[in-house]
Formats: structure tokens, sequence, C-alpha cells
């Protein structure tokens, strides 16, 4: 796959942007526009470059609209393997730029609890 979007209103200058705020992206920014360029994933990568869409809303699939909330833009995410995280920043063209969301796995510090009745 590319890094270049060419969909939901996403220029080449957007990508170039957006994904530049993972460090890891540095060793692809020359090259990640140029027509032969293709991202191979490799099993022993530590980052895993992605494209997060938003289609709908759970549990009422059919929602395709809600006040106030828009699923028009989408998050470029890149999931880091060795430290269980996850990094995406948004892009709408009439949002907020540069809204960045994270998330980390946490150990479980505790025992399962099961209650037999």
């Amino acid at each position: 796959n590319s890094f270049v979007t060419n969909q939901w209103d996403a220029t080449v200058d957007t990508d170039r942007t957006h994904w530049s705020f993972f460090p890891a992206f540095r060793q692809h920014r020359s090259r990640f526009d140029c027509n032969d360029f293709k991202y191979r994933l490799s099993m022993s990568d530590k980052y895993i470059f992605m494209r997060w869409k938003e289609r709908f809303v759970v549990p009422n699939y059919k929602l395709s609209r809600i006040s106030g909330a828009s699923y028009d833009g989408f998050y470029y995410v890149c999931y880091d393997r060795e430290e269980a995280s996850i990094t995406g920043y948004y892009f709408h063209r009439d949002s907020d730029h540069y809204q960045c969301l994270k998330l980390a796995h946490t150990k479980q510090t505790s025992f399962a609890h099961f209650e037999l009745a």
C-alpha cells in the first residue's frame, strides 16, 4: 500500500504533514509520494502504519449522521509493536487540525474475579 491517501480530501501535502508527526515515518519521507513506492510490512518491523476510517456507529450501523459529529474524516495511525501503543492524527478539512488519539496497553495488575452461584 501507499502512504498517499488519494481520497477523503487529503492531498499529498496533507499526507506529508500528518505522516511526518510519526518519527518512524522519516525513513520514508523522501520517497513516499513516488509512483513506484509501496510500503511493505515485514514481520520484524517495529511500526505499522494505517489509516482508520469511521463508517458507522455501533450499535446502530444504519446511522450515517449524528448531530454535532462527522464521519467525513479519517485517522493517520502508527502502531508501535514494542510499546503496544497506537497514535493517530485526525484529518478532515473542516475540523480542528492535528487532533491526536493515543492508546496504550495497560498491564493487568490483578487477577480476574469470578463468582459462581
